[in-house]
C-alpha cells in the first residue's frame, strides 16, 4: 500500500509539473509567471513532493538569473516574478533565500524588491507583516499564513497572543490578526491569518566572503608560525592536529554570513551550458543545482521542477 501511495505522489508531482509547462508555454495562465497560486496550493503541492523524497526539503534555496543586471535597473516583470519566488520559498517552508548577481544588487532594487513581496504574497491570498533589514544585504521577512481550517475569535486572540509573547511585536501580530478582518471581499478571507512564518532574504555578490577567506587564512598561517616557535622550545603537539572542518567554518562564517545552499536554481535564457556566473564555490560544497534554459524569468513551473528534483536527489554526503 505505502508504495502505491508513493507512486500515486510520484505521477501526481508529474502531472502538476505537465500542466504548468502547458499553461506557461501557452501564456494562458498568468499564475506560472507572476506568481497567483494561492498560498494552499503551494504548500500542497510541495507537501505531495515530499511524500516521495526520503529527506526534509530544503531550508536554504538560491537563485542566479544572469541576464537580469540588479546593479543598476530591473524590469517589473521581473521584480515581480522573483518576489513570487520568494514567496514559494517561503511557503513551502524555506528559512533563508539567496539573490545573487555577479555585480551586485542596487540598495534601491532590494527595497523594490521586497515591496513587491507585499503584492506577490496578497495574490497567494497571504499577508506581508514585518521586513526587518539586519544588514544592508540582509532583511528578515515576517509573513501570516491564513489556516485551513476556521478557528473561532477566542482562538484567533490566543494566537496573537503567543505571537507576542514570541516577541515578534505587537504591530506584528495585529497585522496578522487583522487579515481576518481586512477590507477585501474575497472569499479566501474568511480565514483568520494566524501562522507567523520569517524568512531571511539575502543579497549577494560575487565579492562577498572572500575578505573573510584572506582573514582566515592570514590567521592560520599566524597561529602555525607561533606554534612552530613552540615547538622549537620543547612542544611535542603537531598544530595540523587542531585544525578541523568546524574550527575552519568557525573562522570563515562566524555570523553565517557564507552558509551552504540545499538548493541552487539557475535560470538562463539561452540555451548556454552551466556556469556559476562567479558564485562563491566555498558556498556551494553539498548544493544541488537545478539548471533550467530558455526561459526568461523564473516561474512556479520552474520552482516545482527544482523542488522534484532535490526530492529525488541521493546525498552520500562521502559515503
Amino acid at each position: 500500500m505505502g508504495s502505491l501511495h508513493g507512486f500515486t505522489a510520484h505521477v501526481y508531482s508529474l502531472l502538476l509539473w505537465f500542466i504548468y509547462s502547458i499553461h506557461d508555454a501557452l501564456h494562458l495562465l498568468p499564475s506560472s509567471r507572476v506568481g497567483t497560486v494561492d498560498a494552499e496550493t503551494v504548500k500542497r503541492d510541495v507537501e505531495t513532493l515530499a511524500e516521495t523524497s526520503s529527506k526534509p526539503f530544503p531550508t536554504h534555496i538560491s537563485m542566479i538569473v544572469p541576464h537580469l543586471h540588479l546593479n543598476h535597473r530591473i524590469e517589473p516583470a521581473a521584480e515581480s516574478s522573483i518576489a513570487s519566488f520568494v514567496a514559494f520559498s517561503i511557503i513551502s517552508g524555506v528559512k533563508t533565500f539567496t539573490l545573487f548577481s555577479e555585480h551586485g544588487t542596487a540598495l534601491p532594487i532590494r527595497q523594490s524588491i521586497v515591496s513587491a513581496l507585499d503584492l506577490a504574497l496578497s495574490r497567494m491570498h497571504a499577508r506581508f507583516v514585518s521586513a526587518t533589514w539586519e544588514e544592508s544585504d540582509i532583511v528578515v521577512v515576517t509573513i501570516a499564513l491564513p489556516h485551513t481550517d476556521p478557528v473561532s475569535d477566542s482562538e484567533s486572540e490566543s494566537s496573537v497572543a503567543s505571537a507576542n509573547d514570541s516577541g515578534i511585536g505587537s504591530a506584528s501580530a495585529s497585522a496578522a490578526h487583522s487579515g481576518a478582518d481586512s477590507d477585501d471581499s474575497d472569499s479566501d478571507n474568511a480565514h483568520p491569518f494566524l501562522t507567523l512564518v520569517s524568512i531571511s532574504l539575502r543579497f549577494l555578490d560575487a565579492s562577498q566572503g572572500k575578505q573573510k577567506i584572506v582573514s582566515a587564512a592570514k590567521l592560520l598561517a599566524k597561529k602555525a608560525i607561533e606554534h612552530k616557535n613552540n615547538s622549537a622550545a620543547g612542544s611535542s603537539s603537531r598544530f595540523s592536529d587542531s585544525i578541523d572542518l568546524k574550527s575552519v567554518e568557525s573562522l570563515c562564517k562566524p555570523n553565517a554570513e557564507m552558509c551552504d545552499p540545499d538548493l541552487l536554481f539557475v535560470i538562463e535564457r539561452g540555451q548556454q551550458p552551466l556556469t556559476l556566473h562567479s558564485y562563491p564555490p566555498w558556498e556551494l560544497r553539498l548544493t544541488e543545482v537545478c539548471h533550467i534554459r530558455g526561459s526568461h524569468l523564473p516561474t512556479y513551473k520552474h520552482f516545482l521542477e527544482g523542488m522534484a528534483m532535490y526530492s529525488k536527489c541521493e546525498r552520500r554526503i562521502g559515503k
